[in-house]
């Protein structure tokens, strides 16, 4: 088998795509290689958390975007 050399790994910031990226993680190991994470932003999903609004002074796009960058930190902190 040919080794990976470069390793995509989609998140949602779930447990289950936390066990994905530590697998994902745990295969760059063994072969050297790197892992790109995904997290794909849905600007103004009909349904969103309270975490996600923007006060209505700041733009909406521009706070979700640092919100899930700050989530992406975390979850990469983890692995």
């Amino acid at each position: 088998m040919e080794a990976y050399k470069k390793i995509l790994c989609a998140t949602d910031f779930s447990r289950h795509s936390h066990t994905a990226a530590m697998r994902a993680v745990e295969l760059a190991n063994m072969y050297g290689s790197s892992v790109t994470l995904l997290h794909v932003v849905e600007y103004f999903p009909e349904q969103r958390s309270n975490e996600l609004i923007s006060a209505e002074t700041e733009d909406p796009q521009k706070f979700q975007d640092e919100q899930i960058h700050l989530q992406l930190k975390e979850f990469t902190a983890k692995l």
